[in-house]
């Protein structure tokens, strides 16, 4: 989901874009570091 443009969004994350959730859970703001966020994925299975 695109939060730019989106008033509401923009409102409630400013500058943490991206945004990454997991399974509808807040995952990271602002910087994604892939390798965290592959375990993370993986530990969900």
């Amino acid at each position: 989901m695109l939060i730019d443009g989106h008033p509401e969004l923009e409102d409630k994350f400013g500058e943490q874009v991206p945004v990454t959730y997991i399974d509808g859970k807040a995952h990271d703001f602002f910087r994604v570091d892939p390798e965290r966020f592959k375990k993370a994925l993986l530990q969900r299975q």
